[in-house]
């Protein structure tokens, strides 16, 4: 009896395990960032003096919970180009997140 009730727990275990990866796995279709450009945006052009331009914007798990943003581009008041790049990818801290706090845990630049 407690062979069949060990086996049915090791099922339902497996079960649960491959629905969360795969939970994890659809995460960034089921959630559509570019809701918040606006605030991304008016957040940058606040602290950086000059002019942000900001492709497509996603979630990215590459290395830890974060964002990806396709082509950067920051220009100074001058029209200088300051920063061009074609993805930037934005990670958080986890710990910090389960404390709702957005820290950066890093920051790539391609």
């Amino acid at each position: 009896m407690t062979r069949v009730i060990w086996r049915l727990a090791a099922r339902l275990g497996a079960l649960l395990l491959f629905f969360f990866f795969l939970f994890l796995i659809s995460l960034p279709n089921l959630i559509d960032i570019e809701n918040f450009r606006p605030q991304l945006l008016q957040l940058l052009r606040a602290n950086i003096a000059g002019q942000v331009e900001i492709g497509r914007i996603g979630l990215s798990f590459s290395r830890g919970p974060g964002i990806r943003i396709n082509r950067v581009k920051i220009v100074d008041r001058t029209g200088k180009q300051q920063v061009a790049v074609d993805e930037a990818i934005v990670n958080f801290s986890l710990g910090a997140l389960f404390q709702r706090r957005l820290q950066i845990a890093g920051l790539v630049l391609v």
